[in-house]
């Protein structure tokens, strides 16, 4: 399947429309449309709701979304949604089955929950010793009880209909799994699918990882840090390291497919889906654009 982001406040919102149908009707895919909550009423949600599903479209990743842009913190517009898991429920609530949902998982914790170890005032147990970050020299960290939150939150956004897990990226396998173990030990059931962001550059990758506060494992700092200059020697060296998580997670039998965000560069997923040996090339054909059938759920 294929995601189609959703912009800030809908501000790529007709974008977003014309992809999602235009790849559904040409190709055939089935299409994995976002839909945020960032200035968001109910009433523009379920126009584009309902629009998709003219359109045929039977996937939608519910997401809280990000601050829209020269805003820091998420706030939540007047008579709007608070959270994703108010979009999930309004999905439901109003279109039925229609839609297979989606929703995000945290294996290292949301990034707003992710604070300076400082501030904790005690030492980190196992498993935060397992999640910690560190960033332009501090250390960071989703305490364990900041994580049981954000585990109860996931499992009411598949309580109220949320039918699959799409993470997070991450860089560190243990971690993926403590985070698996986890979700399942609080009943949830539902698929994860690993989200997977290349390493193609040093410089958007410190910045990803940075603004995210994500955890870069020592071994891969330090080859990050070797190579910032060479960018052809990073590519090479970030695409294997993404490879051999990805085989990795895929012997583990803990998933049943990979997410790639692709960033607009998909010769880099195809690169490693070709190393993978999960690279098909196989024709496609067009979809008759009145049957509004044809899409089926991921799930």
């Amino acid at each position: 399947f294929f995601d189609f982001t959703w912009g800030a406040g809908g501000s790529t919102s007709a974008l977003t429309m014309e992809l999602s149908t235009e790849a559904y009707k040409r190709f055939g895919l089935d299409i994995n449309m976002h839909l945020t909550c960032t200035n968001q009423e109910p009433e523009l949600a379920g126009e584009a709701l309902a629009e998709a599903k003219r359109k045929g479209i039977r996937n939608i990743v519910a997401l809280r979304g990000d601050p829209p842009k020269g805003q820091e913190k998420w706030e939540a517009v007047e008579g709007g949604f608070e959270c994703a898991l108010d979009l999930v429920k309004y999905i439901r609530a109003n279109f039925g089955d229609w839609f297979g949902i989606q929703v995000s998982g945290y294996p290292e914790g949301h990034p707003d929950v992710i604070k300076p170890v400082k501030d904790l005032g005690r030492e980190l147990t196992a498993s935060e010793k397992l999640r910690l970050v560190e960033a332009n020299g501090e250390q960071f960290v989703c305490s364990d009880e900041d994580f049981e939150g954000e585990l109860n939150y996931l499992k009411a956004k598949i309580d109220a209909g949320g039918e699959v897990i799409i993470t997070q990226m991450f860089f560190d396998f243990e971690v993926f799994e403590a985070f698996v173990k986890a979700v399942r030990a609080k009943g949830i059931t539902a698929p994860i699918l690993p989200g997977i962001m290349l390493i193609a550059a040093y410089g958007g990758f410190t910045r990803m990882t940075g603004f995210c506060k994500s955890r870069v494992p020592a071994d891969l700092k330090a080859k990050c840090e070797s190579l910032k200059d060479d960018a052809d020697g990073f590519k090479t060296m970030g695409l294997e390291y993404m490879a051999n998580l990805c085989q990795k997670l895929l012997d583990s039998k803990l998933v049943d497919g990979l997410h790639f965000y692709t960033l607009n560069q998909s010769p880099n997923t195809f690169a490693i889906l070709e190393k993978l040996k999960l690279l098909k090339h196989v024709p496609t054909t067009a979809v008759d654009e009145g049957d509004t059938l044809k899409g089926t759920h991921i799930a």
